[in-house]
Order: structure tokens, then C-alpha cells, then sequence
């Protein structure tokens, strides 16, 4: 149609949003658009005022068409903004009422609407009323949050992405408190939570749900977390905060990820991911149920020293920690170090043979701080340094040393259990139900392995649980026994091993197996011998942000502005919309801003 011209076929004008109550994300701007049924590709620019952006996550702003018969928005994919100077637009091929919609710079409110759009795409449900009381449940539960941990949660969400955050963050997305300290992303139009939630009230959600939820799942896929340099370690401190202040207040199921997962390093540290042995994989990973059969071997590597692999691997910052058993002569297994993109064996570590149930390396190590610690059949502690693999520590389960606060001999003692580290202690199982060898768990120093307490497994009295630090008698090794530990007679039986797995810390245990605990230290909880023999799979492929690209208007194209709309005024742009049709000429002609649409 190269006579086609939008100026005298199309009607611009200036419109009011139709469904004001029915998104979070509007930037206060709409035009109307009236002609035939379809026409030519043609781009629609409308300039915006900076405050309409207050809130606004810019990088997410689509323009969305309302549809009438329907009355809900349709995302027009082909469309962005440009915000340096001040215009939204949209390539076009059919009338209708057009408004820029973006998501919330609010990370946390963010997460709510991108689960909820989640959980509503996974909800086998064909009631309208149901999927609605979703979508606000889920958004209100956002601020049903107690105030302080609402304001916490918004405060690590903002320092981790201005601080560790790949894109660089305007200063005006950035609320600051008292002495200029970060508080959170300004909120929609630059309100306060008290006025969000009036605003949240008043929303008349369709079974659709808000439309700048489609944001989430275009084609662009942009809007999928914050990319960070550096996330938050499962153990760190501020991970704990948030991971609290989640878990028993937003409700979340998979294949649906953990609230905030871009926060979280993908890392695999140690037994089933977790000191709670959850098996998630954390860090937004692409592995789901509804993904997991589509995992493919991409590469196999051979150990030269041969032997047998028993336990799951380990995986962080890029490599594979596994153990080997079963390998011939003096050494019974190696602990391997694995680049996982050439895979190439970075480092190896030998555990020497001694007579035990099965040489070698049993259980899963756990690779925290830039330590990697892991036990060896025959009743060995490693603690190595990640990097080198040079020995930090190590202590022997099996005999006793006064120099380690070890004060148990246990010769016939295997160690199948995967290593728990929680902050700056670790905590192992020994013992071999088949040898009728004691069972004992271990509380250790991370820093010099040195047994903090322990516990018998070994019940001394019928009914009645065993107290920490009791040693049976036939297991002391040092005399007289370091401060703090006791002894008792024999237990009738032996052999109350503590399994193959690793110690399990839930958040809400205190107990191992029914039994009394020790005296939290500093807040620290206990382990339970419970232990989950779930499969898992240690693949968490990196979900790469892409970022839309946008096709610039030809230089043989003629701009025309083709009506003048009333708005507020934009710096750097006059109050106008312009709507552009591709035409085959050598030239530009002026536009209503200071440089051409994108």
C-alpha cells in the first residue's frame, strides 16, 4: 500500500485510561486510535512525563491495546520507551485505545505479580472467581507482611541490586531513609505502603489477572529477576532473613521458584542442596518437575584412578566435587575437583585405605566459604582449602586426640554421612549399624574441626532419652574425659548407626530422633538424624536475562505527525503523538522530538 498515508486515514486523539483500577503499572498517558480494520505497519509515539515513571521498572514498559468485546488489555510486543527522551511507542497495525503499562520497580512486589502469573498458568482451575481471589491474595499477602519485615525484605532486595547488580539503577528508583540509607525502590507514583495498599484495595482484577503480568512471559523474557554479580550464599546471613521471613508467610509451590530466587546463588553446596535437605535448586534454575526430563548428558568424564561412585555430587562457582570408593591400594577413593564448562579434573585428594565397610569416600561434601568439607569411610574429617586443595584440618572419628577434643574410640566406625555446614559448624554422623560400631553425632568447629559436642545414638535406658556429651563406657578414649563430657555404662545394644545421609537442620526441629539437644549456641539449631532419600538432581543451568532489541526506523522513512494531543509538558519533547508509516523515500522529515523514534 505505498499510497497508504496515516494522516488521512487515521484519527489520533487523546484518551483516558479504560480500565484505570485494573493494573499497578499504568504511566498515566493513553491515546485513542480510529480507522479502518488493519493497516500497515505504522509506529505510534506518545511523550510521557517523568512523573508518570515514578516506580516504573522503564526497562519492562510495553504498550498494551484495550480490547473492548473482551475489556482487557492485549500486549503490543512490538513497542518500548524511550526515556532519555521522554517517548513511549508501539508499531502498530490496528485501531484501538493504546496505554504504556510497566512492571513495579519494587522488587518485592515484582516477585508477587511474576508468581502469581506463575502459579495462575500451573492452576488447572475453570472458576473466574478462583483465579481472581489468586491473583489478589497473592499481591495483598505482599502487605499483610509485618511492617519491620516488610521494610527488611525491601531493604536486602535494593542494597543487593544496587550493590552486586549487573544493570546499573537510576537514583530516582531509590527510596532513602534517615542519613541517606537505602529503604527500598520507590514505590508506584512515588507512594507509601499505606497508600499502596489503598490503591491495591480498589483493583478490579479480571480472571486474566493485571495485565503487566503477560511482561513476564513475552517473547522478550526480560523482565525475568535482577541479574546479579554476587547473590546470597544459602548460609549467609541476610539469606536467613529472607528465607524467614518467606517461608511461612507466602504461599509458593513448585514448579514455581523460591520468592526472590534471583537473590540466591546457584550453587549445589552439599547433600540435597541444603542443611534442611530441601532438593530445590536454588538461584531461579531452569530444572522444575515439568522440566527435569528434558536433561540431556552433555559430557562424561573419566577418572584415571578408577573406582566406584556411591554418593551425589556437589556443585559450586563452576565446578563438581565428587568421591570415589573402592579404588585398589593404598588410597581407597578420591575426592575430584571437576570444571564443569571443559571438563577437566582441576584437583584430586586421596583418602587412605584402612580396613572399613567400603574404602573411600561415601557421602556428598559440602563446599561453603572456600572450604570443602567431607568425610572418608574409614572415619575421616577433611576439611581442604577449595582452591588448592591443601589440607586445613582433618580428625579421626576412630581414635581419640586430646589436641581435637575427640574423646571417643571407635575402631569398627565407618562414615557414610554427608557433611552439614551451618555458618561456622559442621556436623557429621559416624558409626555403622552392620559393624556394631557406636553411632555418634558431631558437632565441629568449621574453622579447626575441633568436636564442640556430641551425641550417642546409642539409647543407654529404654524410653528415656540420652542426654548430649555422654560417652558410652566402652567408648572413652581419653582419661579423665575433656570438661563437659560424661560416661555411662553400655548400652544393651549397639549398632544405632546414623545412617547414610547427611544430619538434616530444620528450621523447626529440635531434636535428634526424640532426644534432648544441647544448648542452642548463639542461636544455633541442632540436627535431626531424619534424612531424605528423595532423588535430586544437581543441574541448575543459568536462566540468562534477555534484553529486548529493538528494530530502528529505516533512514528511507517519512515521519508525519498526523495530530497534537494535549499532555502534560516533557522535557526534550513537544506535546505531541506522531504516528510513522514506512515510505520508500531518501529522506527524514522532522518529528515532533529532537531525534527520531526508535
Amino acid at each position: 500500500m505505498d499510497n497508504w498515508d496515516p494522516g488521512t486515514t487515521l484519527k489520533i486523539e487523546a484518551a483516558k485510561n479504560p480500565l484505570p483500577n485494573s493494573t499497578l503499572g499504568d504511566l498515566g498517558v493513553a491515546a485513542s486510535v480510529t480507522g479502518s480494520g488493519n493497516f500497515p505497519l505504522t509506529l505510534l509515539v506518545l511523550p510521557i512525563a517523568h512523573d508518570g515513571l515514578t516506580g516504573i521498572d522503564t526497562s519492562s514498559v510495553r504498550v498494551f491495546r484495550y480490547d473492548k468485546k473482551n475489556n482487557r488489555y492485549a500486549p503490543v510486543w512490538n513497542s518500548g520507551i524511550n526515556v532519555a527522551h521522554g517517548f513511549v511507542w508501539a508499531k502498530i497495525q490496528q485501531p484501538g485505545i493504546f496505554v504504556p503499562i510497566g512492571l513495579l520497580a519494587d522488587l518485592v512486589l515484582k516477585e508477587c505479580l511474576q508468581i502469581v502469573s506463575q502459579q495462575r498458568a500451573y492452576l488447572d482451575s475453570g472458576s473466574d472467581e478462583e483465579v481472581t481471589a489468586l491473583t489478589k491474595s497473592t499481591i495483598t499477602q505482599f502487605l499483610d507482611l509485618p511492617e519491620e519485615d516488610l521494610a527488611t525484605l525491601r531493604k536486602i532486595t535494593a542494597v543487593s541490586a544496587l550493590n552486586s547488580g549487573v544493570k546499573p539503577i537510576s537514583p530516582d528508583l531509590v527510596e532513602r531513609g534517615e542519613g541517606f540509607h537505602v529503604t527500598g525502590f520507590t514505590l508506584p507514583g512515588g507512594g507509601s505502603v499505606a497508600q499502596l495498599k489503598e490503591r491495591i484495595a480498589k483493583l478490579q482484577i479480571s480472571a486474566d489477572g493485571l495485565p503487566e503480568e503477560s511482561l513476564f512471559l513475552g517473547p522478550d523474557r526480560q523482565a525475568k529477576g535482577v541479574p546479579l554479580y554476587t547473590q546470597l550464599e544459602h548460609d549467609s546471613l541476610l539469606s536467613s532473613k529472607v528465607t524467614d521471613i518467606l517461608r511461612p508467610n507466602w504461599t509458593w509451590w513448585p514448579p514455581i521458584h523460591f520468592p526472590l530466587c534471583w537473590l540466591f546463588s546457584q550453587n549445589w553446596p552439599m547433600y540435597h542442596h541444603d542443611h534442611e535437605h530441601s532438593g530445590h535448586a536454588s538461584g531461579c534454575s531452569g530444572l522444575t518437575s515439568t522440566t527435569v526430563q528434558n536433561l540431556v548428558l552433555k559430557k562424561s568424564v573419566a577418572v584415571p584412578e578408577g573406582g566406584t561412585f556411591v554418593s551425589i555430587p556437589t556443585i559450586a562457582d563452576g565446578k563438581v566435587y565428587i568421591g570415589t570408593s573402592q579404588v585398589s591400594g593404598a588410597t581407597g577413593g578420591y575426592l575430584y575437583k571437576i570444571d564443569i564448562a571443559t571438563g577437566n579434573i582441576d584437583h584430586k585428594f586421596g583418602v587412605p585405605n584402612r580396613f572399613a565397610y567400603f574404602p573411600g569416600i561415601g557421602g556428598s561434601p559440602a563446599v561453603v566459604h572456600g572450604r570443602i568439607y567431607f568425610t572418608g569411610l574409614p572415619g575421616y574429617v577433611y576439611c581442604l582449602d577449595a582452591a588448592t586443595f591443601a589440607v586445613v584440618w582433618s580428625l579421626d572419628l576412630r581414635n581419640p586426640s586430646a589436641a581435637m577434643n575427640q574423646p571417643v574410640t571407635n575402631p569398627a566406625a565407618d562414615s557414610w554421612s554427608s557433611p552439614v555446614v551451618v555458618h561456622d559448624r559442621v556436623y557429621i554422623g559416624c558409626g555403622e549399624g552392620e559393624s556394631q560400631a557406636y553411632g555418634f553425632v558431631y558437632c565441629l568447629n568449621a574453622h579447626n574441626g575441633h568436636v564442640i559436642w556430641l551425641y550417642s545414638t546409642d539409647q543407654f535406658v529404654a524410653g528415656t532419652d540420652n542426654s548430649p556429651n555422654v560417652i558410652p563406657a566402652g567408648a572413652v578414649g581419653l582419661h579423665p574425659l575433656p570438661a563437659g563430657f560424661t560416661s555411662h555404662p553400655d548400652p544393651p545394644h549397639l549398632g544405632a548407626s546414623c545412617g547414610r545421609r547427611a544430619p538434616t537442620i530444620p528450621s523447626s526441629i529440635a531434636s535428634i530422633s526424640g532426644s534432648a539437644i544441647p544448648p542452642r549456641e548463639r542461636g544455633r539449631r541442632a540436627p535431626s538424624t531424619t534424612s531424605t532419600a528423595a532423588a535430586c538432581f544437581p543441574w541448575a543451568p543459568t536462566q540468562e536475562l534477555l534484553r529486548a532489541t529493538f528494530s530502528r526506523v529505516p533512514p528511507t522513512a517519512t515521519i508525519r505527525a498526523i495530530a497534537t494531543l494535549t499532555f502534560p509538558a516533557v522535557p526534550r519533547c513537544s506535546a505531541e503523538a506522531t504516528i510513522v508509516s514506512w515510505r520508500s523515500v531518501a529522506r527524514v522529515e522532522r518529528s515532533c522530538c529532537s531525534t527520531p523514534p526508535p
